[in-house]
């Protein structure tokens, strides 16, 4: 009975109307007041991977894997250092113990954020495997993809194939993707990357942000679907 319809993406909107009947929806989630420029891999003896925000349990396994293919990596690149750096306050010490070192820093503000950012290569985007989180994949879309995609840096999304992020990283070919939990073939999509598909993948970014998650367009959808509603009264 509601006047209106607010999802956070795409496919949530889809399957309410499936559910509860056919109706228009608008996608409204964070928005971006500004958009990086695009940032260019000043290093060749390092991959400095970072993450930021929540660090759900379900990204452990996701998370594991990753640092065994960076293990492999670094064994067959040994002129190559990579690092992990995660600003997320905790993450529980099984997931890394004996495998990598991780650099574990506590949550901080917008500034410090930007600051992490001038010092990474690639940014992490874990969504869970599994029929367990099947639902939660399929329908979200994470803040943090949105705060990614205005970055300037390549994405790194590792995840199933049948989420929402995915569905729309992969329609603007807007992320480098890793959609296994086997470490062998990570290590080999990462030793892959090439300079032309890490600028591409940015230039797409920057483009779906701009076209999707720019604040004064979330904030028009918004108050505009209100003020739509309250004049038909």
């Amino acid at each position: 009975d509601a006047d209106a319809r607010f999802v956070i993406s795409e496919a949530l909107g889809r399957e309410y109307s499936r559910r509860y009947g056919e109706r228009l929806y608008e996608v409204v989630t964070d928005g971006l007041s500004k958009l990086n420029s695009a940032r260019r891999n000043s290093r060749s003896d390092t991959l400095r991977i970072y993450f930021m925000g929540l660090f759900h349990l379900g990204y452990e396994s996701n998370f594991r894997v990753l640092l065994e293919a960076l293990r492999i990596f670094e064994r067959r690149n040994p002129g190559i250092t990579a690092t992990v750096t995660c600003r997320c306050e905790y993450i529980r010490p099984h997931v890394w113990k004996d495998i990598k070192h991780v650099n574990v820093l506590p949550f901080a503000n917008e500034a410090q954020i930007e600051r992490d950012m001038e010092e990474a290569d690639f940014l992490y985007m874990p969504m869970p495997f599994g029929q367990e989180h099947e639902n939660f994949t399929r329908y979200s879309v994470s803040t943090k993809m949105v705060t990614y995609v205005g970055s300037g840096l390549p994405i790194l999304y590792h995840g199933p194939t049948t989420s929402a992020a995915f569905d729309l990283l992969r329609r603007y070919e807007a992320a480098i993707f890793l959609t296994s939990l086997g470490p062998e073939e990570i290590a080999r999509s990462l030793a892959d990357l090439g300079n032309a598909q890490r600028e591409a993948v940015v230039r797409n970014a920057l483009d779906l942000a701009r076209r999707e998650f720019m604040l004064a367009d979330q904030t028009q959808k918004f108050w505009g679907t209100i003020c739509d509603c309250l004049r038909s009264r």
